[in-house]
């Protein structure tokens, strides 16, 4: 090995030792929980900061109906399967007990967006392979539940979900918002 080899591996030693010596350790941020700036709604800014991890853990709430999905399979052979999507007034539907022995599956969650639905749209909808679509949505977003919503992202999310649809061949039924 070369004179000016070992000396350089020597200085370069040297530093790295000195910076292990002096270097105070390293000790993490103290973590502070996100903060969802204020809407000057108190109730508004307690039910979203009641959501956080939702945000930032599912933010679509995949999980919510996942298994449910997996175990309903195909539509049976001639089946006119109508999925409803939405947020707390759909969810809350009892569909077995309005439409008894009718191919309905209920697919809202409470509290959603548009935006969200739109995460889940090919989970909770394409995948089921319904015959129509009925949607129900757009409380949350003019609520602004997840954030300040334009009024053309609404309706962007809603041309969104009617063209995915109508790529797989499903009918969509848009109900209109609620006053």
């Amino acid at each position: 090995m070369s004179h000016w080899r070992k000396v350089g591996i020597q200085v370069l030693t040297t530093f790295l030792l000195s910076l292990s010596v002096t270097a105070p350790a390293q000790q993490p941020a103290p973590q502070t929980p996100p903060r969802i700036p204020s809407t000057a709604f108190p109730g508004l800014d307690q039910y979203r900061g009641s959501r956080i991890a939702i945000y930032t853990d599912d933010f679509g709430e995949l999980k919510r109906h996942r298994n449910a999905d997996a175990a309903l399979g195909p539509p049976a052979p001639g089946e006119n399967r109508v999925v409803f999507v939405g947020d707390s007034i759909t969810d809350y539907w009892k569909l077995a007990d309005y439409f008894p022995g009718k191919p309905y599956i209920n697919r809202g969650i409470d509290g959603q967006t548009t935006s969200q639905m739109l995460v889940r749209f090919r989970q909770d909808v394409i995948d089921l392979h319904p015959s129509v679509l009925v949607v129900l949505a757009g409380t949350n977003d003019v609520a602004g539940v997840t954030g300040p919503m334009r009024n053309q992202d609404i309706e962007a999310n809603y041309a969104s979900m009617a063209e995915l649809a109508r790529l797989h061949h499903i009918r969509v039924v848009f109900s209109t918002l609620l006053p």
